[in-house]
């Protein structure tokens, strides 16, 4: 992977943040690095990476193409950009979505894309618009955006989605199970390390005072 590629998972943040950082936030951006940081998808033969956005429902692709899904019986709401959209229904029909219509869109939905989704998740509806969703006041909050970009590049792919459910849905488990559909996982560069982990290059105790003083290149761990 090249640096331009890990700047797309990776969010740099000086020491003047810390104080505003949302542990809940923090919880649900760790997680997604543990499923997403290293799984590479096949989109249209173009190796791309999914990394969560820092600005949920601002900002991004507008979403073309809306589904009703239910995770473990928990309803949810995923709109789909264009370009993913796209892509998925040309390979499953070779038709855009447009071409298709909600007709067609919902049909397809159900006969060819809900075989393919990970165990557990079950789709309900199809549509282009979300007013035109019939169980759409289920999904009140936008839970997060992902945006794809190039394995080699780094740059913006422009496939994207947002997920909106309920407070207190089962977002970290929808997307281990979503990162699941991934081709293949990027091996960690800590695996050619010739040394066993964990490895402890150093401890000490010390006032919180003394972490102005880090520089680039220097570790700390706090716990």
């Amino acid at each position: 992977m090249t640096a331009n590629a890990e700047r797309s998972i990776v969010d740099t943040i000086g020491l003047d943040a810390l104080p505003a950082l949302d542990g809940a936030d923090i919880a649900s951006r760790n997680a997604d690095l543990l499923a997403l940081g290293r799984a590479v998808f096949d989109i249209a033969g173009v190796p791309v990476l999914f990394s969560r956005q820092a600005i949920a429902a601002e900002g991004g692709v507008p979403p073309e193409v809306w589904l009703v899904l239910e995770w473990g019986g928990e309803p949810c709401v995923v709109g789909v950009s264009a370009a993913l959209a796209g892509v998925i229904t040309q390979l499953l029909v070779d038709q855009t979505p447009a071409q298709l219509g909600e007709p067609g869109l919902n049909f397809l939905g159900h006969a060819r894309l809900a075989p393919l989704l990970p165990a557990g998740l079950t789709l309900r509806q199809v549509a282009l618009l979300r007013d035109g969703l019939s169980e759409s006041p289920i999904a009140p909050v936008c839970l997060g955006r992902w945006a794809g970009r190039h394995l080699a590049t780094g740059e913006p792919s422009g496939h994207e989605l947002e997920i909106w459910a309920a407070e207190g849905f089962a977002l970290a488990s929808l997307v281990r199970g979503l990162a699941r559909l991934a081709n293949t996982h990027l091996a960690s560069p800590l695996a050619t390390l010739p040394i066993a982990l964990p490895l402890v290059a150093a401890k000490w105790h010390a006032p919180a005072g003394i972490i102005t003083d880090l520089a680039v290149g220097d570790v700390l761990f706090l716990g």
